[in-house]
């Protein structure tokens, strides 16, 4: 069968976290295959959210932006309101916003709060507002970014982090969603990437010792760009993988093997 060069044609997919980095290399990787883009965050600086917005349409998709708290139900169900308003359907939902965290043993009880919040809170409340869009349409793909540091402890530096307490909780929720949704024809995903080069880790990639780290870690031996994961979320939210649900795959050049 040929591969259809248009795999996510007309639908409509909402992506958190999406003015930079991974989520912006999704939502633009998604236009390019034939969808619509909302995009949200939870601050528009210097723009770069509505630049998101503008590059959708210059591909020739429609594009609805907005700022949105993840961790905030009334924001969430706005948002997803509104895009059900100017696009039409909710057909994919990519969790991406994210929030570090630190050590657990230094991290406060203020900042746990912070991290728990964006990572596990926010998605959970997408996906209830979105379900209740999808089930009705009895189609629906909810597709969230995890991470290595859900399977092993942070090997940049080796410590143990509450971002990898917060991404097991999300390959848990894949799994126990995928169970709930599966009957309404709603296929739940996840991606668990290692080290990817966006701004958020340039403290870690500027680092040569780091590098050396990761270079004997890796038997691909670097760092992924955004786009090797926006490339796999493509395939995992489009009928290429529509006997996929409850999964987790692993993006990490061979980390974890």
């Amino acid at each position: 069968m040929p591969i259809n060069s248009l795999p996510l044609l007309n639908r409509v997919a909402i992506i958190t976290g999406g003015r930079r980095g991974i989520g912006k290399s999704i939502a633009l990787a998604m236009a390019n295959a034939g969808a619509d883009i909302a995009v949200c965050d939870y601050v528009n600086e210097q723009g770069d959210l509505d630049a998101v917005g503008a590059e959708v349409r210059q591909l020739g998709r429609k594009a609805y932006t907005g700022i949105a708290d993840v961790s905030k139900k009334s924001d969430v169900d706005a948002f997803v309101g509104n895009v059900v308003k100017h696009l039409g359907s909710v057909d994919i939902l990519v969790n991406n916003a994210v929030n570090g965290g630190g050590n657990l043993l230094q991290i406060t009880e203020a900042e746990w709060q912070a991290s728990t919040d964006v990572n596990l809170k926010g998605p959970i409340l997408f996906c209830q507002a979105v379900s209740k869009v999808m089930i009705p349409q009895k189609r629906g793909v909810i597709l969230s970014i995890a991470s290595i540091e859900g399977f092993i402890r942070n090997p940049y530096p080796r410590q143990s982090t509450a971002y990898g307490v917060h991404k097991a909780g999300i390959i848990m929720l894949t799994k126990g969603l995928a169970w709930d949704l599966a009957p309404h024809n709603i296929r739940v995903v996840a991606i668990a990437p290692g080290l990817v080069e966006t701004e958020l880790t340039r403290y870690l990639w500027s680092n040569p010792e780091i590098v050396k780290v990761l270079s004997a870690a890796a038997p691909l031996g670097r760092m992924a760009k955004p786009n090797e994961i926006a490339d796999v979320a493509v395939f995992l939210a489009s009928d290429a993988a529509s006997y996929i649900t409850g999964q987790t795959m692993i993006v990490d050049g061979g980390v974890v093997t």
